[in-house]
């Protein structure tokens, strides 16, 4: 018996099993979690009796949803799934039949792996964060905000999460998460006015959210990206642009001190004129 020869086949064959196996266990879970999601949708719809669901709560559907997406989140390689598309970057992302749409986006947290995990569809969009070394979920978002613009370490204990927010992804809010053993909890790490609209403001001593408000037609008229929010590591500064002067931004900033951060929230809104609707005068 050639056990040289054996060990060779073995050696390639076993990877082989294993990449198949890993493959079609991604495949599974994702089979299950869109399923899952276009019954919620349906249900939504009002067409649950229809499509022949059993019966079940709006609340039973969001924990089946859940509970599918983690399971396709903690299987090894999941960010390498066969079928995801990379974009701009370094985003990846599968839409399944049309009516669900995955993203993974990494991010490196003081050399550690990191990752986001989210779906977007008609009645449910959300995130998690997935410490990838450690293969474990240590943010859940659960507020249908699905993608994430970045993340930032603060400190030891604590990052800087800012999120792509309104209908339209146009918006952005950041806020702080405390990093703990459990996993991470959002904070109420502001202090300042925060938006009510435009410019109706209301002073809070302690906020969870930074709000830089971008509705899709400002947007249209206003410079690339005007409702960014920044973080500089180095100097622990978050920041925005605000243009009473569109050809000058001014840049409103604040420095993480005390375990918070001192400044308003704006509505870009303000300064920069939208597209009149259809009809107006």
């Amino acid at each position: 018996m050639n056990f040289a020869l054996m060990r060779k086949k073995l050696s390639v064959l076993v990877p082989l099993f294993l990449y198949c196996f890993v493959g079609l266990s991604q495949q599974k879970e994702l089979e299950v979690f869109k399923k899952t999601i276009i019954q919620y949708n349906e249900y939504g719809a009002g067409k649950a009796e229809e499509a022949g669901h059993k019966k079940q709560s709006a609340e039973d559907y969001r924990l089946n949803i859940d509970k599918s997406f983690r399971e396709f989140i903690l299987l090894k390689n999941s960010d390498n799934f066969e079928g995801l598309k990379t974009f701009e970057g370094g985003v990846k992302e599968l839409t399944l039949d049309n009516k669900v749409t995955v993203n993974i986006k990494a991010f490196s947290l003081n050399n550690a792996p990191f990752a986001v995990y989210s779906f977007d569809s008609f009645l449910a969009s959300d995130y998690y964060v997935k410490d990838v070394a450690n293969n474990k979920i240590v943010y859940h978002n659960n507020q249908r905000v699905p993608y994430v613009d970045a993340i930032h370490i603060i400190d030891k204990k604590h990052v800087l999460i800012i999120e792509k927010y309104g209908d339209l992804g146009t918006s952005r809010r950041a806020f702080v998460a405390k990093i703990e053993r459990k996993g991470w909890t959002a904070t109420q790490a502001f202090e300042g006015k925060q938006l009510i609209y435009r410019d109706e403001m209301e002073s809070k001593s302690k906020r969870q959210y930074l709000t830089v408000e971008c509705d899709f037609d400002t947007q249209l008229n206003a410079p690339k990206n005007a409702s960014n929010i920044s973080f500089d590591v180095k100097t622990q500064t978050i920041s925005y642009k605000t243009f009473e002067n569109q050809l000058i931004p001014k840049i409103v900033s604040a420095t993480w001190k005390d375990g918070h951060f001192i400044i308003d929230d704006y509505d870009v809104g303000i300064h920069i004129i939208s597209f009149p609707p259809v009809g107006a005068p």
